[in-house]
C-alpha cells in the first residue's frame, strides 16, 4: 500500500519535472528569439544610419566609426558580409524584390 503511494508520488514528480523542463526550454527559446530580433532591428538601424551618413552633406561620423568596427571583425566571412562593393546592400539600402 505504501509502495503504491510512493510510486504514484514519484510518477507525479517525474511528470512535474518534465513539465518544468518543457516550460524552461520554451522560455529560453523565446528569449533567444527576442534577442535575435533585437540584433536584426539594431543592425538595420545602424546600416540605415551609415547609409544616411555616407550621403549627408555634413556627416556625423557614424560611417567612419562603422568602418573601424567592421575592420575589427576577425572572421573573413563576417567581414565579407559588409564589403563595400557599390551594391545597395553595402550601404544599408533595401532592394525592391
Amino acid at each position: 500500500m505504501a509502495d503504491d503511494r510512493l510510486d504514484t508520488l514519484k510518477k507525479k514528480r517525474d511528470q512535474l519535472n518534465a513539465q518544468i523542463a518543457k516550460l524552461n526550454a520554451r522560455k529560453a527559446s523565446g528569449q533567444r528569439r527576442l534577442d535575435t530580433r533585437r540584433k536584426i532591428v539594431a543592425g538595420a538601424v545602424l546600416l540605415d544610419a551609415v547609409a544616411a551618413d555616407l550621403a549627408a552633406e555634413k556627416p556625423t561620423g557614424i560611417a567612419g566609426w562603422w568602418e573601424q568596427q567592421r575592420a575589427k571583425l576577425a572572421r573573413p566571412q563576417d567581414r565579407a558580409l559588409f564589403e563595400h562593393d557599390g551594391s545597395s546592400q553595402a550601404t544599408g539600402q533595401r532592394r525592391n524584390a
